[in-house]
């Protein structure tokens, strides 16, 4: 009896009962694919979770809810994509024991295309946001939001096109039904292909131009560079896939060259969605980058009162073993620790520290889109008269001059 004689209940009955073909060749390679990928990301997304959630105080941020949410639609794509291995995705016809292979596979194909096509521009967007942060100039944010516009265009147009490609739906994978042409879906492919190209380099090159303005430590500058640009390797896999969509017009062996686009879409998916999750856990390895993490404490308390000498007379002996511990006047001192800072300030001949003061730490682990960190404080000096007086300024952790205006 041939299938085009069977009802659709009747069909797909026999379709689900098929027994798992055991897969080899392109069918083995997509399958360790995304087994490995999906254990990578699920480590990575919890570790961007605990980081921004635990270690980061509830920094929990509208690019952790797009990467999450991206992750999760991942997900669901991966386990149609492991399914369809079994069931001829990546197979050739004449290694399907029945044509009714062709129809599963054909069906799982479509069902992994949707939630791939959600979770692209929920990743893409994710990345975009998370390079938003750092920066308010629009040289920057213009192309980042082209991203985030491109992706979701490519999300909306992909979904349309394959929902109302079969009239009923169904007819893409059991030909009971109506097809249009696949040279406009072609044509489309090569599109939205074009868009990722254009926005996945863009995320990975834009971090380059941004960061290396920003005042931090030459490691950890190189370090956010290389970690923000690892989607560029999603950018080669978008280019690697474009060869194989000439056979959505050809019918020999659809589903083994599926398995090629298939695979190299989830690697595309798979290294955006680990790009996105890898500087929102800069927390777990602040040692490496240089981060205070305030493990030395928040506040440097300054010396008691009368350490440089009270009453109006110079203490030279204090100076001078101020000096030989390695806390110079005058000058920022580097702390123990990459990333911090501390600062002297001695007062004029005859002047006391006011006692109770305290410096604090300047912690670069924050979210602040700014290059650089201002923190204004008040200084008290007195004269040799001991007539007291009050200034206040900006004092910049790299400007010693600033420091020294006010111990004059």
């Amino acid at each position: 009896m041939s299938t085009s004689d069977l009802t659709y209940d009747q069909l797909m009955a026999m379709v689900y009962a098929l027994p798992r073909l055991h897969p080899t060749g392109v069918a083995r390679a997509l399958l360790g694919t995304l087994v490995a990928l999906l254990a990578i990301n699920t480590v990575t997304i919890c570790l961007r979770i605990y980081s921004r959630s635990v270690l980061s105080r509830g920094a929990f941020g509208v690019d952790d809810m797009l990467a999450t949410s991206g992750y999760v639609c991942y997900v669901v794509a991966t386990a149609y994509a492991i399914q369809g291995c079994y069931y001829g995705l990546g197979t050739r016809d004449a290694d399907m024991p029945s044509e009714l292979y062709l129809i599963r596979g054909a069906e799982l194909l479509l069902w992994w295309q949707i939630p791939y096509v959600i979770s692209i521009p929920l990743i893409k967007s994710a990345i975009a946001a998370q390079i938003m942060r750092l920066t308010p100039s629009l040289y920057y944010r213009i192309p980042l939001w082209f991203v985030i516009g491109g992706s979701t265009f490519n999300a909306l147009a992909g979904l349309v096109a394959a929902l109302v490609h079969c009239k009923p739906i169904s007819a893409s994978w059991t030909g009971q039904g109506t097809c249009g042409s696949n040279v406009p879906l072609l044509d489309l492919s090569y599109l939205f292909t074009a868009i990722a190209i254009v926005a996945d380099f863009t995320c990975a090159l834009v971090p380059f131009f941004l960061i290396r303005g920003l005042n931090m430590n030459a490691r950890r500058k190189w370090s956010l560079m290389a970690v923000l640009s690892v989607g560029v390797g999603a950018g080669i896999f978008t280019i690697v896939r474009v060869p194989f969509f000439k056979h959505y017009l050809i019918a020999a062996d659809a589903l083994y060259y599926q398995g090629y686009i298939a695979m190299w879409s989830m690697l595309e998916e798979g290294v955006g969605a680990f790009a996105a999750s890898l500087p929102s856990m800069r927390k777990l390895f602040s040692n490496y980058y240089g981060s205070s993490n305030k493990s030395n404490g928040n506040n440097i308390p300054l010396p008691a009162q009368g350490t440089f000498g009270g009453n109006g007379a110079s203490n030279n002996s204090n100076l001078k073993k101020l000096d030989a511990d390695g806390m110079p006047l005058n000058t920022l001192v580097p702390a123990a620790k990459r990333g911090q800072f501390s600062a002297t300030v001695s007062a004029a001949a005859g002047g006391t520290w006011v006692p109770g003061g305290s410096w604090e730490v300047l912690d670069d682990e924050d979210d602040s889109s700014r290059a650089g960190i201002i923190i204004q404080r008040d200084v008290f000096l007195q004269t040799g008269d001991h007539a007291s007086r009050r200034n206040t300024g900006s004092l910049s952790g790299s400007d010693e001059q600033e420091l020294r205006r006010y111990a004059k």
